[in-house]
This record gives C-alpha cells, structure tokens and sequence, in this order.
C-alpha cells in the first residue's frame, strides 16, 4: 500500500542548484539514478549502508507503515567506490513528482546485494510506501549494539549514542579497511584517487542531532532571541541554501557512520565466546536468529492485526459509562463522610494520601516500600527529609478549581480535607504513603466475595463495622475506576485512533529489553489485560479478514521449564513429564499432608472430566491456598525473590517464608545450586547469560547500595530464563516465518505477546497450518530441551474465542 506523495515537484530547488560537496555524489535525475544503480549492483560482494530522511507523518505518534515519504535516502558502500562524485551518495527524492527512488526498485528488491541499516524496520516500511520491497537485509546495527551490551539507557541505542560509544573501535577498523584497500588496488589509480580523496579526514566523526547541528534562537518582535530553540522541519532543512551544504553532510554521514558501526560491531561480537548448537562466536549467534528475527518483525508489522471497530465502539460507549457510575459510586461515599469535599479529586495523590492516611508523619509505622531490597534507602530517605514534606496534619487546605462558579466568581477556591488516619499499607521509595492500586487493594479488600481489607479492621476496631464495610465497597468502586480508565487510555481508544484505513492495527515491535523479550508498541501489546481481567473482551476486537481464520499458539509455563532445562532439575523434570497439572504436582512435594491425602486417595491430583463428576475432591480446589503459595513459588524463585520477598508479598514472617523455600527446594536442589553458580558467576565476571549463551553485564552487583546489589543479583537468575524464553520464542517466529509452506498457504505472523504468536491465512488451510505451527513450536531450536515444550494452540474468528 503506497502511500499518497504529499510534496510539490521541486526539481528546480534553488538550495541544490550548482552545489558540490567534496567526496558526495548528488543525485537529481533518473537518468543520475540509473548510473548510480549500475555501480551499486556492480558490487555484490560489499556491504550497503543505507539510511533515509522522511517527511509527511509524525514519527512520534505514527507508525511508518502506510505513513511517511522518503525526502531523500543516503549510501555508503566503501571508501573505494565512487559513484561520480566521490564514495557517499546523496540522492534527492524531493527532485521530481513521481520520485527518483523508484529507479532504484530493482536493486533494492534483489536480495543478492545485503543492505545495512540503523534502526531497519523503520526504513524498511518507507520504502514500501514507495513501493519497494526491500530485500537483502544484511544487517541492523541498533539491534547488534543491544546483543553486544543490553544493559545501556534506552537512549544509548541511538545512531549518535552508538557512535559515541563506539568511535575508537569504528577508527580503528575504518583505517584497517583502507589499509587493506590501498594495499589491494595498488595498480588501479582510480581506486587510489577516490580513497585518497576520501581519506583527507581519516578521523572517525561522531553522529550529531538534528538540534545540536541546526537549532536556533528564534528572534523575538523587541529584536531580542528568544531562550527556547527552535528546529527547522526537515523539508525547510532540504529545500533552504542556507542549510543544504550542512543538511547534505548530515544525511550522508548516517549512512557512512553505519556503515563502520556495523564492522565495529562485528568485530566486538565475534569477541564473544560462544558454545552453542553451532555457534562459537555472538556473531554466529546474530547471523542465525537476530537477522532474520529482524526482518521477521518487520513483515510482522506490516501484516498488521485487523480490528472489528464496531466491537471497540461499543466497548468504548460501555466502558465510559461503568467509568463514570463506578467514580460517581466512590466520590459519593466521600461525600457522605464530609459533604465539604465537593472538589475532591481521586486522581489526585495528594487528595488522596491527605483523605486516607492524615495525620501522618515521617516516624509513624515501619518504613517500608512495595520494591524488594530497597528499605534501607527508604529509612535513609525518612531521616533525611524535610518534616512538612514528609508530614500530613490532620486537617489541610488545597487550592482547586471552583466548578460550579457563577459569573464573577472566582476561578479557584479553597478545600479542606480531614483526614482518616488509616493505617499506611506501604510507602513509596521516597518515604510517602502509597495510594497506587496495590496499597489501595490492601485496604479495601475484596468485599463482593466478604474479603474486607485494612480498611475495615481500622474501622470494626473503632467499633463502627458498618463505616469499615462502606469504606471497603467504596475503595473497590475507585480502583474499578481506575481499572477501566487504565482500559481506555491504554488499549480501547488508542486502537481505534492507530488503526490504517484497512482497519489494521500495525504495532511497532522491538527487541529493547535487557532480557530479548520483545516489546510491541503503540499501542502496547505486551501489556494487554489479562484474560480473567478482559471485562470488556477487548481481545473480540482482533478478528480474521472475511475468508480468514487465526491461529493462535502459546507456550505453556514455558519459563518453568527453561529453568527445569538449565538447572536439570529432576523433580521438575519428572513432574513437567508426567503432565497434569504442575503446581498441584509441586503443593503435594511441599506438604507432606497433602501427598498423603492423594497417596490414600482422599484428594485427587486431576480428573477427566468426560468420565462424570470426581470421587473424591480435586487437589487445586481442596487445597487451594497451599497450590497457590506452590504456583506463586514456582515463578518467584525462577525470577530470583528471595524469603525477604515472599514475606512482604504474604504479609508473614520472614521465618515463615524461609521455611516454605526450604520446602520448595528440598527436592529442587539442583535449582538452589545453579542459582548459587550463577550468583558467583555474576559477582566475579560481571555478567549473566541465557539458555543459547546471550550476554547481560550486571556492573551493579558491585553497587554499595543494598537495592541496586540486590536487584543486579535478581537479574542474574532472572535473565538465563526470561533470556532463554525469549531465544526459544525467537527461534519459532523464524521456524514459522520462513516456512515455505505456511507462505505458500497465505499464512502470515501478525503478531508475538509474550508466550504467545498470533497468525492469519486461509479458512480453507487452517488445519494444516495449524499442524506446522505446533510443529515449529514444539522444535524451535537445533537442539532439543531435556523437557518437550508443549503449546496450547487453537483456530477461532477473533483472538477471545481463541484463548
């Protein structure tokens, strides 16, 4: 789907007229472009650094699929290539109506010639809104630069950040590279003019923004400059002689800058060691799953999911309403405890902290906080700050909007709320009471099953049980609101606004955590409600085309058994073998109560279902509250948490958590053991690895700070599993992308959440789709796990009916 060209023809542009920059060959033509593209398909045996500047859409808020132009694109294959001018090639789309890009069609669609990119998805879709497929993907250097070091910023994956971070080595493989080319060309003076023409600089140069090159003071109407910096827009950059001489050398030396960050990067992975299926090196690593995982997400971000907006509309229209009747519900009990509190807003935390908890102070209750290891930061905090900002009275004035002024009236009055007093469940880092929706939960319960919270045993101990009830039922009307606000802001209206014309959702996909996990963006899929927490049946929305079907698969307890393959655990190995259910299986290895009860048949472990009702009470249902603690254990432990963890979650003592860890590995000590290695492993070389030997340097175990040592310590256990899940979840998406005869069939990978892959193809070929993809699953990598990896896969019209 090409998108509709949105700028004028140019092709008289005066900023380009007779201008010649040393070492850059400029192209305005079609007939320029031809040229061009015979020297570049001339050299099949080099690789192609590529990049673009766009224009036409916000690349904030939009994504490139369907949106945005190329303004004009940039090369750089070698310093010995000349491609008239000089080796960096500049070529101007902005020139004529129907685009030169276009011209180079063929060469971009002929995979024999491996182009490299910064950030390829991107580029990748704006060609296509040209029309142009782009293959021959040879590599992206943001995601090689994650795979050397996932521990940097978000922003230090950056064109300008990677070149900062990497300028020494990229000079010195930059001055090997023409050493190695002068040394090889020595009879071809045309070789040797263009290097040595190229060479005048052999400095490496470090990428600058689009700020810091072109921002300005804009003048004020006094004839003074204003203090704030404005940024020309990229078309006044390309089409202003002030600017183009500096904006051509900007664009260009992306592309050579990419082009020396790839063979940096190159040269720092293959410094990896690897022992692995048939790797040695992360280079072998990246060649073999990252490449083609990167041009796997791209086809899945153009595939895109189609959207029933009807559903979303009536979702919408409902969720609006439960939103406004549930906030209505609480803001009237605050009402009922003080008919002053007309303005109260519950979006506020200060309303909140002051109506809730007042009085309060720094010294009152333990300093604790809802993150693991960090209470003695907390207890620094508490000490240190100041008293009124660290105190509630009991009565305090706010400033708030009058909302039912009358003309003349003042715009802002005053407020005063009294506070409760309720006891804190917990604070935040900074030492204040917590109002987010863990603390809130605390305090109210879950009163529509007669689970009163916090906020009742205050009450009934006062002697007034029927406030403790209303205060219950009214905490749990605002985090209901809340709940469904979090529904609207983040899934059900951005949807809606982000769908094409297709009424496709396109999600941006990146590989960007410190695990491998992937994310997927705008909106954001990885945080999609759960399915007992879908009240709306969001997942309804995302439905086949007319003919069409999905295939939905995911994993199951796919972590758990990547721990029980690293650490050849064989309790968990036996257990994961048997079948069933696993937690169940991990309660009667906890409690020796329980295994009695099944050993003398008074509980069952399972029951099929089809052979009538059960003789004797099923384990998950007669001793809920012991698989309960074994499931959350199960997780807990494959994440790193440790007794302190488990006490604050359960609200026990600590001897009482210590006590079901030893449980819980008395027949998992190969679990304990490995996770003593990978603790030494972490402390003495500073990093951590996954299942196919991916790297994560944890510089922090070394940190004074109890918090930062001990959360570097979690990532260490934490890492070798997620890590793993995601190189097992990697390897499928690539098994069922490539598959040949998926694509035969017309199936295509929309979209990865988690455990869990999303496909959409013929109606007519979903059986058989539907085997491969378990298939593809089932033997994702070259070497098998000790445990086989089972998938819960099913074919359904929509992604609900699916689950």
């Amino acid at each position: 789907m090409a998108a509709t060209r949105i700028f004028r023809s140019i092709a008289h542009n005066p900023a380009f007229e007779n201008l010649k920059i040393p070492g850059i060959t400029i192209v305005r033509t079609k007939d320029q472009a031809k040229r061009v593209v015979e020297i570049l398909m001339s050299h099949p045996e080099r690789i192609h650094a590529w990049d673009t500047e766009t224009i036409g859409f916000d690349v904030k808020e939009q994504s490139p699929v369907g949106n945005g132009q190329i303004i004009c694109a940039t090369a750089f294959i070698g310093p010995e290539v000349n491609f008239g001018s000089g080796s960096k090639l500049f070529i101007d789309n902005y020139a004529e109506a129907n685009g030169i890009i276009e011209e180079f069609k063929p060469y971009f669609e002929n995979p024999d010639y491996y182009k490299v990119w910064h950030n390829y998805g991107f580029d990748r879709h704006i060609f296509y809104n040209h029309g142009i497929n782009v293959l021959g993907f040879g590599g992206d250097t943001m995601h090689m630069a994650r795979l050397a070091n996932p521990s940097r910023g978000p922003k230090e994956y950056s064109l300008a950040r990677c070149t900062h971070n990497y300028s020494q080595l990229m000079t010195k493989v930059k001055n090997k590279l023409i050493k190695d080319l002068i040394n090889f060309n020595t009879k071809d003076p045309e070789v040797l003019k263009t290097i040595k023409e190229y060479t005048a600089n052999t400095k490496m140069r470090v990428k600058k923004t689009m700020d810091e090159l072109f921002a300005y003071q804009k003048p004020l109407k006094s004839g003074g400059l204003s203090k704030l910096l404005v940024t020309p827009e990229v078309e006044e950059l390309h089409t202003t002689p002030q600017y183009i001489e500096k904006w051509v050398d900007y664009s260009t030396l992306d592309a050579e800058l990419t082009f020396y960050l790839r063979e940096a990067l190159v040269t720092e992975l293959s410094s990896f060691p690897l022992k692995s299926e048939d790797m040695t090196t992360l280079w072998d690593f990246y060649l073999k799953y990252w490449l083609p995982l990167g041009e796997t997400l791209t086809d899945m971000e153009r595939n895109g999911m189609k959207l029933d907006l009807q559903h979303m509309k009536k979702i919408n229209d409902q969720a609006n309403n439960d939103k406004f009747k549930y906030k209505n519900e609480f803001l009237s009990w605050v009402n009922s405890v003080d008919p002053d509190l007309l303005y109260f807003n519950p979006d506020s935390n200060a309303h909140m902290q002051q109506f809730l908890y007042a009085p309060f102070n720094k010294e009152q209750g333990e300093a604790n906080s809802d993150s693991e290891g960090e209470e003695e930061e907390v207890r620094k905090t508490s000490n240190m700050s100041l008293k009124n900002q660290m105190y509630f009275p009991k009565e305090r004035t706010f400033l708030v909007e009058n909302l039912d002024r009358k003309d003349g009236e003042k715009k802002m009055t005053h407020m005063t709320i009294k506070g409760l007093g309720l006891p804190v469940p917990f604070r935040t880092i900074s030492g204040m009471p917590s109002v987010d929706g863990k603390a809130l939960r605390l305090l109210a319960g879950d009163p529509s099953n007669g689970k009163h919270g916090i906020a009742y045993e205050f009450f009934k101990n006062q002697g007034d049980e029927k406030a403790g009830i209303s205060i219950c039922y009214a905490l749990d009307s605002l985090l209901k609101y809340k709940g469904i606000d979090t529904l609207l802001h983040t899934y059900i209206e951005p949807l809606q606004t982000l769908c094409d014309k297709e009424e496709r959702i396109h999600y941006s996909l990146n590989i960007n955590t410190e695990t491998g996990r992937l994310s997927a963006k705008k909106p954001n899929a990885q945080n999609q409600p759960a399915l007992d927490k879908d009240i709306y049946k969001i997942r309804k929305a995302f439905i086949a085309s007319t003919g069409n079907c999905l295939i939905v698969a995911d994993y199951g307890q796919l972590e758990l058994r990547v721990l029980a393959h690293m650490t050849n655990c064989q309790s968990m190995i036996n257990a994961f073998h048997a079948g069933g259910d696993f937690h169940s299986r991990t309660a009667i290895s906890m409690y020796p109560e329980i295994k009695q009860a099944v050993d003398e048949g008074k509980v069952l472990l399972e029951w099929d279902k089809s052979q009538g009702e059960p003789p004797a009470p099923l384990l998950k249902s007669l001793y809920a509250a012991q698989r309960k603690t074994a499931k959350t254990m199960n997780f807990s432990i494959a994440y790193g948490k440790t007794a302190h963890g488990f006490a604050k979650d359960w609200g026990c003592s600590l001897e009482e958590a210590s006590e079901a860890l030893k449980r819980w590995y008395a027949e998992r000590k190969e679990v304990e053991d490995w996770q003593d290695q990978v603790r030494k492993l972490v402390r003495s070389k500073g990093y951590t690895r996954t299942l196919l030997g991916r790297y994560r340097k944890l510089t922090e175990v070394n940190n004074k700070l109890p918090s930062k040592k001990q959360h570097a310590l979690r990532a260490a256990i934490n890492t070798p599993i997620q890590g793993g899940a995601a190189d097992i979840v990697t390897g499928a998406m690539i098994r069922i992308n490539y598959n040949d005869e998926l694509k035969q069939m017309g199936w295509k990978l929309l979209v990865q959440i988690h455990d869990e892959v999303i496909l959409e193809g013929p109606s007519s070929s979903a059986d058989r789709a539907f085997e491969i993809v378990k298939e593809c699953m089932s033997m994702p990598l070259d070497e098998p796990l000790r445990i086989n990896l089972e998938t819960d896969a099913k074919i359904a019209q929509n992604w609900y009916d699916a689950k």
